[in-house]
């Protein structure tokens, strides 16, 4: 688990862009405050949420809750869930990477037939995961991320 930290932060630190400084140039305000709308185990499946930024905009927390669609086969858990956790981004106002470390719905636990349990349940655990955000003049902010969970039951 160590090694993956390790790879993780090593991986944010080259998607850092250099930035040069022009004392002349008006800059945007950082973001304070986000309010979440999408699918994704970040959001806890179809759901919203909300993030506040801290530290110059660099790391924020966030916290969501959402719907959680059944499988496929239309066994498995369906209902409401929650998720949370902390992204640190790279440099950068409009564009730019982040890390996210979470705790989220990362699966579904189905209770066997003739096992005599009932009901079927949502599995939490960690995840990491990699992302982009873009950060719009108006303040409309759009994400796209991938990474891996591990279900604790």
């Amino acid at each position: 688990m160590r090694t993956i930290m390790t790879a993780v932060l090593l991986l944010v630190a080259a998607m850092s862009p250099v930035q040069a400084e022009d004392g002349g140039a008006s800059v945007d305000a950082p973001p304070r405050f986000t309010m979440l709308l999408g699918f994704g185990t970040s959001i806890a499946g179809l759901g919203a949420g909300a993030e506040v930024y801290l530290a110059a905009s660099r790391v924020s927390l966030f916290g969501a809750g959402g719907y959680m669609p059944s499988s496929n086969d239309g066994r498995g858990a369906s209902g409401f869930g929650m998720a949370g956790g902390v992204r640190l981004f790279t440099a950068g106002r409009r564009h730019r990477g982040f890390v996210e470390a979470s705790v989220s719905p990362a699966g579904v636990e189905v209770a066997a037939e003739g096992s005599g349990l009932k009901g079927d349940g949502l599995v939490y655990g960690p995840g990491v995961s990699l992302g982009y955000q873009f950060v719009g003049k108006g303040g409309t902010t759009v994400m796209a991320s991938g990474g891996i969970a591990y279900g604790i039951s």
